[in-house]
């Protein structure tokens, strides 16, 4: 028996839902075993081509999942059909109750980010701290640091940053020294 709550619980959770999908891989399709790959602790995010596909592959997974004893609760999708075909009792608080033909869908959290439903989009907001003089190693660290993307969405973007503040340390300057111009002009 294994109480949930602890430091082990993500772990022991993700064992158990691998497991499932392994002792079950004879009834499980190839599109299955591939979404169990993009379970992320316990979230799973995936792309589907269509609202077709996302139905098939929400009843798949929810049968491979009850033969382990799981139950896929707190469903979001930015697809209103693939929604529809969730039952309610499944569907994340926030779509639960939703007009899904009326309403826009809400904004939701999404591996520790946002996920605008409707319009498919996970915004990111970067905070550009205002100092009154020069830029410092210290600046750039600080920034770099802030940004949270564990899909590395933003890998092309912050590999520039990070470039820079390589190039500052090479210089061995202190941690509160302004920057060379030709790195603050690129910042």
């Amino acid at each position: 028996m294994h109480l949930f709550g602890g430091v082990w619980s993500p772990s022991c959770a993700s064992y158990a839902l691998k497991r499932t999908f392994l002792d079950n891989r004879d009834v499980c399709p190839d599109n299955v075993v591939d979404a169990q790959r993009n379970f992320y602790v316990d979230d799973l995010l995936i792309s589907m081509q269509s609202a077709d596909e996302g139905i098939r592959l929400a009843e798949q997974l929810q049968h491979i999942t009850s033969l382990g004893g799981f139950r896929l609760t707190k469903w979001v999708n930015n697809s209103k059909e693939v929604l529809e075909s969730i039952h309610e009792s499944g569907r994340h608080k926030e779509v639960k109750e939703i007009d899904i033909e009326g309403k826009p869908l809400p904004a939701e959290r999404a591996l520790g980010g946002r996920w605008d439903l409707e319009k498919d989009q996970m915004p990111v907001v970067i905070k550009l701290f205002e100092q009154g003089g020069s830029v410092t190693r210290r600046d750039l660290l600080r920034v770099i640091s802030s940004v949270y993307d564990p899909l590395g969405f933003l890998a092309p973007f912050i590999i520039h940053a990070k470039v820079i503040f390589q190039e500052e340390c090479r210089r061995k300057k202190g941690w509160d020294e302004a920057i060379s111009d030709s790195n603050e002009v690129q910042w």
